[in-house]
């Protein structure tokens, strides 16, 4: 009597392991069944169709050197095959199995708007899931590579609108359908939250927006439509990075030139200082030159930027080569007497009063200016400025000089000021 319940488990694991048997062996005879005589070339029926559920995102990437994307989803649709169907009473009731979807009939699904030739079609290994009443269920992943023109104009503040165009290669719409009823995208590209808040993720790109709708479109050559599903997705880039490694120095760069028109007229140091404010232009054009390359049809906003600075500073230079010579080159004679009440004028509106005190015999600030090699170099008029004889022309025409120098400033100012309003929408 005690050993009565070990007998009872041992026989119902024997019933148990002898009926899962003969399940197995059930499903084996319904798959041999179902695929005799089975022809999975043609349609299941005349007029077939595709039923689009929901596709799931789960990573993508964009190329904008090519002008593409790719994008890896769960790509979930049905469709019915009435010569798979049987009964689940004379099967053990068995509902439903897993198939090989390289044994029957497929929709030849793919990618109008690919970018890779190899990539076109839509292919899969994923097994499917066929259910007694014919009705089949595939959800396999898809790594969809198409092409996606790239605006780059507001670039590193771009945002870009992408579009995948899925159809039937071979059927029109009177043989395969497409429907989108109650279609649904979920995205569940992997993100992660640092412990001070920040959100970690692999792109640089987030899908704001993504909508998907279905189109009948008839060509000149055939009077039958020919269906497709458009689905749009609105990337945007999101970077904070480029704060500090693109849009800071680019301001920093167009501020950094007016440093050089507050440098005394004849301070050789203008030309040093601007040469050095060019080069760093020129590496950061260098350092921004891919999103040219990647835009041949426009340029991004705020390179176009750095490259009015680089203009602006050669002018820089040149106006400040003239405001070394006017200020630092012998004059024996004043300016000429037509010039010289605007430029005196000019001298009180600008706040250059320290200069114009040259007049009143206050040479002790322009003597400083003058360096004692220069002194060494210069003739006895520019080099004893104390002399009366000099001092007329000489301070004259350094007043000249630091006019041009100051009214240049004032330009350069107004122009970067315009600069960084006009291209704020990038900075």
């Amino acid at each position: 009597m005690r050993n009565l319940p070990i007998l009872f488990s041992l026989m119902a694991i024997i019933v148990h392991a002898t009926d899962e048997l003969a399940k197995t062996r059930t499903e084996e005879d319904l798959r041999k069944r179902l695929l005799k005589n089975y022809d999975k070339n043609v349609r299941p029926s005349y007029k077939t169709v595709i039923a689009f559920s929901t596709m799931t995102i789960l990573n993508f990437d964009v190329h904008e050197a090519d002008h593409s994307m790719e994008l890896q989803n769960w790509l979930n649709y049905t469709w019915k095959d009435p010569r798979l169907q049987w009964h689940p009473e004379s099967t053990m009731n068995i509902s439903s199995i897993g198939m090989d979807p390289e044994n029957i009939w497929k929709p030849d699904l793919s990618i109008y708007n690919s970018a890779a030739g190899s990539r076109m079609f839509i292919r899969s290994q994923l097994p499917l899931l066929l259910k007694s009443s014919g009705m089949i269920s595939y959800v396999p992943v898809y790594d969809f590579h198409f092409s996606c023109l790239m605006d780059l104009t507001y670039w590193p503040h771009d945002t870009h609108n992408c579009t995948v165009i899925i159809g039937s290669w071979v059927h029109n719409g009177h043989l395969l359908d497409l429907d989108l009823k109650d279609f649904k995208i979920y995205i569940r590209v992997p993100e992660a939250d640092t412990s001070d808040g920040l959100n970690l993720s692999r792109s640089e790109w987030n899908i704001s927006e993504y909508h998907a709708i279905r189109e009948e479109k008839y060509d000149p050559c055939c009077d039958e439509p020919y269906v497709n599903i458009r689905m749009w997705l609105l990337l945007t880039r999101n970077a904070p990075a480029y704060n500090w490694t693109v849009k800071m120095p680019a301001a920093c760069l167009s501020i950094l030139t007016l440093v050089m028109f507050l440098l005394p007229p004849s301070a050789g140091e203008k030309i040093i200082f601007a040469g050095l404010c060019l080069v760093l232009d020129l590496l950061y054009i260098d350092y921004t030159s891919y999103a040219i390359n990647h835009a041949p049809s426009h340029t991004p906003l705020i390179v176009q930027l750095v490259c009015q600075q680089v203009v602006l500073l050669m002018i820089s230079v040149i106006v400040s080569a003239i405001v070394i010579r006017i200020s630092r080159d012998p004059h024996s004679y004043g300016i000429p007497s037509m010039i010289k009440g605007p430029v005196t004028l000019l001298t009180f509106y600008l706040c250059l009063g320290n200069y114009d005190s040259l007049r009143s015999g206050n040479y002790r600030t322009f003597k400083r200016t003058i360096k004692p090699d220069e002194e060494e170099l210069a003739d006895d008029c520019s080099a004893d400025i104390r002399n009366p004889a000099c001092h007329s022309g000489s301070s004259e025409w350094l007043i000249l000089a630091a006019v041009i120098d100051r009214l240049f400033f004032i330009l350069y100012f107004a122009i970067c000021i315009i600069s960084l309003i006009r291209f704020s929408n990038v900075l």
